[in-house]
């Protein structure tokens, strides 16, 4: 998801931090990295540079994002749901495969935890549609 205000991933910050000269915070979780060093699990990001990472962080996200709307609009409407659901599968499959025990016990909860927390959202919004319609 684009964050309103820069048109990017809102989770891609890479900014100076003042707390820590010299480093960057590079997301919004607050890892931070040595001048031309990049955080990497297991060391798979230790060879990037950091003016590769501005550069990916400075696309025009919301020129993707808007590619991404059409694609899936055009999809929907040529297959029916029925596309975003075999998209889900590979997801789910490509996922499997790079971690097999994925999802854990923990990702599980928690996933749940955030659709019981949409569904409240939403039957508070169509509570004031509703509210609203019977005036």
């Amino acid at each position: 998801m684009c964050s309103g205000r820069t048109g990017r991933p809102s989770g891609l910050r890479l900014a100076s931090s003042s707390s820590s000269p010299g480093r960057a915070v590079l997301w919004a979780s607050g890892v931070t990295v040595s001048p031309g060093r990049t955080p990497g699990r297991h060391g798979i990001l230790r060879r990037m540079k950091r003016e590769d990472l501005r550069a990916y962080a400075q696309r025009a996200w919301h020129a993707a994002e808007a590619l991404k709307q059409e694609h899936w609009a055009r999809e929907v409407a040529e297959r029916g749901p029925l596309a975003t659901f075999e998209a889900s599968q590979a997801l789910w499959e490509h996922m499997r495969s790079v971690r097999p025990d994925w999802p854990s016990p923990d990702e599980r909860s928690a996933d749940l935890a955030h659709h019981v927390a949409l569904k409240q959202l939403i039957d508070r919004a169509a509570g004031a549609f509703l509210a609203t319609a019977h005036r």
